[in-house]
């Protein structure tokens, strides 16, 4: 199955109102089962693979997404009851909301509302990780479906001066934005050969800006000649990564320089 095949898919079985529907109906405990049974449908469709993605980032997306469903299946199965009724009328009631105080099945003693409050958030998480599916998709079409990008969509305006990369010790990256966080292989943010699948000469020089703080003078031994080729191709793999249009670099005063902050974590 193609990806926009896919894509469609998981917009047939879950529509964004239901996903509104559902947040919002967790908070009176009342589920109406054609909802339910669009959750329902996409849990099990992931579970048989029936759709997948070929592009690799969209597909990851989608097997969170239904690894969510999961969870809030899990959780209705536990602590909701159907009642009367029949078609789209039939509704799930929660089943202790009169006891004051209820044990659930890991022994914890909570409230109804802090169960009602923990499905809640098992709620926003399916209807998060659907927004981010659809968000991810509708980018990538429009860069091209097998574009690598981030994984959220930056808020307009968003400046190289928001963002902080942190270097971690298993070559991986740590990406701090806004309110988001995502930490990344370099295959993951594009500076991967595409041939050997080793880390590019870019991948190297963002280590090296992270080691020297985000500035290589002109006279440090860092410095090579090659740099400035280098950091061209780094800067435009780091604007189509994260939909940036602008210059990730200060303009050349006798040093390469980051508008963004670089550093490498330290350990403990």
């Amino acid at each position: 199955m193609t990806a926009e095949n896919a894509y469609q898919k998981v917009l047939d079985v879950l529509p964004e109102k239901v996903l509104v529907n559902v947040v919002d109906s967790l908070a009176s405990g009342e589920y109406f089962r054609s909802e339910i049974e669009c959750l329902v449908k996409l849990s099990v469709l992931a579970k048989e693979k029936t759709f997948t993605f070929s592009d690799k980032q969209l597909d990851k997306q989608s097997k969170v997404l239904a690894t969510s469903i999961d969870e809030l299946n899990e959780f209705l199965d536990k602590h909701y009851k159907p009642l009367g009724g029949g078609g789209n009328a039939f509704q799930l009631y929660p089943e202790h909301k009169h006891k004051t105080e209820i044990k659930t099945s890991d022994r914890r003693s909570v409230s109804w509302e802090e169960l009602r409050d923990e499905g809640l958030e098992l709620g926003r998480k399916v209807r998060s990780g659907y927004e981010k599916l659809v968000d991810l998709y509708q980018r990538k079409s429009s860069a091209g479906t097998n574009s690598l990008l981030f994984p959220h969509k930056i808020p307009a305006g968003t400046r190289w001066a928001d963002f902080i990369f942190i270097l971690n010790s298993n070559e991986t990256i740590t990406v701090k934005v806004k309110q988001f966080e995502e930490t990344l292989t370099f295959a993951e943010i594009g500076l991967a050969d595409g041939r050997t699948g080793n880390p590019t000469i870019q991948w190297g020089l963002l280590k090296l800006f992270a080691k020297n703080v985000g500035e290589i003078p002109a006279t440090s031994p860092d410095s090579r000649s090659n740099y400035k080729k280098q950091k061209q191709l780094l800067s435009e793999k780091l604007q189509t990564y994260f939909s940036i249009d602008f210059d990730p670099f200060e303009p050349y005063e006798g040093a390469y320089k980051t508008k963004f902050t670089i550093f490498v974590k330290e350990e403990r």
